[in-house]
């Protein structure tokens, strides 16, 4: 699965600055200060997902003021190694930062939607996801209407109106990006989360062919339906998000796949790398599903790595985009579930669960 755990050695190359640096600039006190938990890491185009991993998970970025702080951990050698670091925040606008350590620019972040973007110059990337306090329902959204049944309910997902549902796509950098329009103006953008159907993380109106998103912050974002059907669209950063349709009680046969991997550092502090491949099947009313993953890191005066591989499989249903996975051992699981069919030129369908796009290559 592509969520799977992933041991990944590669946060041991990164390079943190010392505390005690000179402010350039000043950031936005009160919109983004807060702890931001890790979530993705990036690196030659590969998305390897880091939260929920031990010791990686711990890994946080905070802002305070102008000030950010990064503590990033790794295993090495099996014991858990943290790095950290305080730079100051230089803007230069739209929501994008430099930061400075030591009186020389750095890495560059981006805080947009509630997450931080950190982009090293080796060319690695991280996302951090902002600590919520509590959890999002329809009753305390900006939406001043009255919440529609469908959100207060969290039933049925299908949308009545042209431009609703769920749309799915990759970005430029290799991020999958998922967002549920609902009937009623709200939204999430997280299908991974077990209140997906009611979590609500922001508003949108549709004007002709503009999509008009606005978090609960306030900020707001521009898309735009590119097909009269409204079943594409161009998404903030010109990368294509498609509309995706729910599976009524079967899935269409077939194996998707999926593939992470990232290799990093320098013959000076070392060289790293983490992967994970794999694929689901379904065929009939049944799955299957296998994983591998190994890590590596080589240094002057060690060198280590893992790997592991996993196969199991079931039965499945599918109701109303609810995939419910039950294992030949009893275990049973639950997820979120989409499909995008063939295009008409042949290119390989897609599902999408949990947020996560596979391939039918």
């Amino acid at each position: 699965m592509k969520n799977k755990k992933i041991n990944l050695a590669m946060m041991a190359g990164m390079i943190l600055m010392s505390m005690g640096c000179e402010a350039k600039g000043k950031a936005s006190q009160s919109s983004i200060s807060g702890k931001y938990n890790v979530e993705t890491l990036t690196t030659k185009g590969q998305t390897v997902k880091v939260a929920g991993q031990k010791c990686f998970e711990d890994s946080y970025f905070e802002i305070k003021g102008n000030i950010a702080y990064i503590s990033l951990n790794n295993v090495v050698n099996g014991n858990c190694i943290t790095k950290a670091g305080t730079y100051d925040m230089q803007s230069k606008g739209n929501g994008r930062y430099i930061l400075v350590g030591n009186g020389k620019e750095s890495d560059e972040i981006i805080v947009k939607n509630g997450k931080v973007q950190y982009n090293q110059d080796t060319g690695i990337s991280m996302i951090f996801v902002k600590s919520q306090g509590t959890v999002a329902t329809a009753k305390n959204t900006q939406n001043k209407g009255q919440a529609s049944k469908e959100v207060l309910s969290g039933g049925n997902v299908q949308a009545t109106k042209v431009g609703r549902g769920i749309y799915a796509g990759v970005d430029h950098s290799g991020f999958d990006q998922v967002i549920y329009l609902r009937d009623d103006g709200t939204y999430t953008e997280e299908l991974g989360k077990s209140d997906w159907k009611t979590r609500v993380d922001g508003t949108y109106i549709i004007n002709g062919n503009k999509l008009i998103t606005t978090d609960k912050k306030g900020v707001k974002d521009e898309y735009e339906y590119t097909s009269a059907d409204k079943k594409t669209i161009l998404a903030p950063g010109s990368f294509y998000m498609f509309k995706t349709q729910i599976p009524k009680n079967k899935i269409p046969d077939g194996v998707y796949n999926f593939y992470v991997g990232s290799v990093s550092g320098s013959a000076g502090i070392g060289v790293s790398g983490a992967g994970g491949s794999g694929y689901i099947k379904f065929e009939g009313n049944r799955f299957t599903e296998s994983s591998s993953s190994f890590s590596s890191m080589s240094t002057s005066s060690a060198t280590g790595g893992s790997s592991s591989s996993s196969k199991a499989s079931g039965t499945y249903t599918i109701n109303n985009g609810d995939l419910t996975l039950k294992y030949n051992n009893g275990v049973v699981k639950k997820h979120s579930f989409f499909y995008i069919p063939p295009t008409s030129s042949g290119k390989g369908a897609m599902v999408i669960l949990d947020g996560d796009i596979y391939y039918n290559d």
